[in-house]
């Protein structure tokens, strides 16, 4: 199941961004809400008006969890639903531009990551928020390696972590203990900090940590920091 929402306009054959939306049944308005926000401000619009399709997952698992590693990608069905099935539908029944965003939370945050690295055609802008990329065994050093080895030119990707440790504990020491409780934390640092050095890749790349924030909470402020980051280059101009 999809919900899809088009943007109201005046003008005349006008043609909208697609922003693909992981998880629909949890974040379809409050997206929509943002983006509103962001793109009707009159005379400091921060990022397009875009249609939002919400994916609903009745089995998240299967939907949002990918394979450890490249070698196992063709057992991978989602990636070939979205290239195959979704994007041509909604080519065909909208009113589309050639400009695509994926954007995810939890496991959503860690399907859009792994799209980037193993199908990095498929999107060009990736929202991952407090993505669960401790998930898949061997998951992390496989991305990493095949990010490192990927060009990224006119792709961006931001990151929003919040924190999900005891009060008291600093990211210093978080990505140090190697409990299973920190999986989390540390996962998303490993990658954020491995992306952050790789300077020569092409990506536009931005991440921020939340330490106010919790798993749930940060979904709202990240969303907004990173449609704003993904479109810094739009303030006042048309796509």
């Amino acid at each position: 199941r999809i919900l899809v929402h088009v943007p109201s306009s005046t003008r005349q054959n006008v043609k909208y961004p697609v922003l693909y939306l992981l998880d629909g049944e949890s974040h379809f308005t409050k997206t929509i809400g943002i983006i509103d926000h962001l793109s009707n401000t009159a005379g400091n619009e921060l990022c397009p008006q875009m249609i939002v399709v919400a994916i609903f997952h009745p089995n998240r698992e299967r939907d949002l969890i990918p394979p450890a590693g490249k070698d196992e990608m063709a057992n991978d069905k989602f990636p070939q639903f979205l290239e195959q099935e979704l994007m041509p539908y909604i080519d065909s029944k909208y009113p589309t531009e050639p400009y695509r965003m994926l954007v995810g939370h939890s496991l959503g945050g860690l399907r859009v990551i792994n799209t980037l690295v193993y199908q990095p055609h498929l999107f060009n802008a990736y929202l991952a928020l407090d993505p669960s990329l401790g998930m898949v065994k061997n998951w992390i050093g496989n991305a990493n390696t095949a990010f490192n080895n990927n060009n990224y030119n006119n792709k961006s990707l931001y990151i929003a972590m919040a924190m999900t440790m005891p009060k008291g504990m600093d990211t210093a020491l978080i990505i140090k203990d190697t409990s299973g409780n920190a999986r989390h934390m540390r996962c998303i640092m490993t990658f954020a900090r491995n992306a952050e050095v790789q300077k020569n890749n092409g990506l536009d790349y931005n991440w921020k940590y939340y330490p106010d924030e919790t798993h749930q909470s940060v979904v709202f402020k990240g969303t907004y920091d990173g449609l704003i980051s993904n479109f810094h280059w739009f303030k006042n101009e048309k796509l």
